[in-house]
């Protein structure tokens, strides 16, 4: 397992800040696999695909991630391996606290 800052090596952004460009891993008797991350202007994450899966591909891609004015999550989407929608999540808070049913609801 490859975890990538700034040395990208399929075409994401290079990061300097801490955050994960690229993900790479490989099973036993399996070909590399690897994730490229989008962030947004003050660094909170926007999505992750595969590599090789254009932008408008959503197989096994998380994305539609927006955020409220405090930086928390607000929706989320994950696509499963045929590009379908699996989970479109919702988050709502009280205050800035995610209550607990509400995230035991999300599962």
């Amino acid at each position: 397992m490859s975890l990538r800052y700034q040395n990208p090596q399929a075409g994401a952004q290079a990061r300097w800040n801490g955050n994960i460009s690229e993900w790479s891993w490989q099973h036993i008797g399996s070909t590399s696999q690897m994730y490229k991350f989008s962030y947004d202007g003050v660094g909170r994450l926007l999505g992750a695909s595969p590599d090789g899966v254009s932008q408008a591909g959503n197989i096994f891609a998380e994305r539609g991630i927006t955020y409220d004015k405090n930086g928390n999550i607000k929706t989320l989407q994950r696509y499963n391996s045929v590009g379908t929608l699996v989970d479109n999540l919702t988050y709502t808070y009280t205050g800035n606290r995610l209550p607990l049913h509400a995230m035991l609801l999300q599962h």
